[in-house]
């Protein structure tokens, strides 16, 4: 198999996910052979450091060991095969390739192999397949961008490649959504900068919003203003929303066309598969009508066609902004809560208790807000604002009399990632 040149990387990044060292060893020395292959295999054998690894480091194949998991193998995979943005796994366990075969690849696997009487050709070639595989998918997925930022328009690819991901959501059973967004006013924007520019300006708006996308997620360019996104493997509402809330915030970015900074608006519809439609005409169909229910909003907006799936993501993201205002209003409070010493009864510190009296809902607990801020990265600032706020009642509350109080306050685990902790 040739691969293209500019795709081709100079080692092969393996993770080997297996609780025996003495099995890594025998995985890691049956590729050592292959001059073209040169692994750089990393052991990991405990499960959180495999949550660090993932989202932390970068691989091109997974090799797992099916003892490896965290209660149920199936459940694991399939978190493997989301968490890692789709790189390809290879299987490995004991049972017989036609009996554990097809259940391992219906929920993620790539590839299968059982390891009795597994021999260092068939292990390489196996590696070696889905090394290349996703070789090739990243050419494509360059290839597909280089075409989108050249105005490249074809209804026919985006339909294949909404089609192929349907029948992967069918075979892993997970969701989908295609979202159709249309530029506001282009008719007026090609009137004022002509055809050429206008054609520039959908092109920077592109590869703009294919940053924000992931790997495994599509865009293509389906029309003179338009442009369809697929977003494979959604979890819920709210995995979902945070990729409208990117595009979202994305799209009013100033755009320079002929040394002028333009601001443009636009309307998404959203059609979620299995809700909306199982079919591409269908999905595509009901997007399209979810986007024209937007253009009566205004400014950049959405709506989508499955209501349900509406309420709940309209519901949290309308929850950050009104949390964002929040802030700045001045409307979260601190609750302190005493620890009293039981044998003398004396209070001996306090616990700071976070809650937001919102204008017009009253008092919101912290289990409502708190996943908001969190997933939003809001909860840095509010971790700063409490540090503060119990240093100045520490300060009156020695000023009172009371200079032995010690004050709990609760951080959340990002707010250790932040430069200025340990300053503060």
């Amino acid at each position: 198999m040739t691969l293209p040149p500019d795709s081709r990387r100079d080692r092969l990044r393996l993770l080997v996910l297996t609780p025996e060292y003495t099995d890594f060893l025998w995985y890691q020395s049956m590729l050592s052979d292959d001059a073209e292959l040169l692994p750089d295999a990393t052991w990991c054998p405990d499960l959180i450091e495999c949550d660090d690894l993932i989202y932390n480091a970068s691989f091109d194949v997974i090799v797992w060991d099916c003892v490896f998991h965290a209660g149920c193998e199936s459940s694991f995979l399939q978190y493997l095969t989301v968490s890692s943005g789709d790189i390809p796994v290879l299987a490995i366990s004991a049972e017989a390739s036609e009996q554990k075969g097809p259940e391992m690849q219906a929920s993620g696997a790539a590839d299968y192999l059982c390891r009795r009487g597994l021999e260092a050709w068939g292990f390489r070639r196996a590696v070696k397949c889905l090394w290349y595989r996703a070789q090739l998918a990243g050419f494509s997925h360059d290839q597909l961008g280089r075409e989108v930022a050249s105005g490249f328009i074809n209804r026919d690819l985006f339909f294949d490649r909404l089609q192929q991901a349907l029948l992967r959501a069918e075979r892993t059973k997970s969701r989908l959504a295609l979202m159709h967004l249309n530029v506001d006013s282009f008719r007026s924007i090609n009137e004022s900068f002509g055809y050429q520019k206008s054609d520039q300006l959908i092109v920077q708006l592109a590869e703009r919003l294919g940053k924000t996308l992931r790997r495994v997620d599509s865009l293509v360019r389906i029309g003179g203003d338009e442009l369809a996104i697929i977003i494979e493997k959604v979890e819920d509402s709210l995995d979902l929303s945070q990729v409208i809330r990117k595009l979202v915030m994305t799209v009013p970015e100033p755009v320079v066309i002929d040394g002028q900074s333009l601001v443009v608006s636009a309307s998404l519809g959203v059609a979620t598969y299995p809700e909306a439609g199982d079919s591409p005409e269908e999905l595509m169909r009901r997007a399209n009508r979810a986007m024209f229910e937007a253009k009566q909003d205004t400014g950049t907006s959405y709506r989508f066609y499955n209501r349900e799936l509406h309420i709940s993501t309209g519901h949290q993201l309308r929850l950050e902004t009104d949390l964002r205002h929040a802030i700045r209003a001045q409307e979260l409070e601190l609750y302190y809560q005493p620890r009293i010493d039981l044998a003398t009864g004396e209070v001996r510190g306090m616990e700071c208790l976070l809650r937001w009296n919102h204008p017009k809902r009253g008092m919101i607990g912290p289990d409502e807000f708190i996943p908001v801020a969190e997933r939003s990265g809001l909860i840095v600032p509010i971790g700063y604002w409490v540090i503060e706020q119990a240093c100045q009642r520490l300060q009156e509350s020695a000023e009172l009399g009371f200079p032995g109080l010690v004050l709990a306050v609760n951080l959340s685990f990002r707010q250790f990632h932040d430069p200025k902790m340990t300053e503060t």
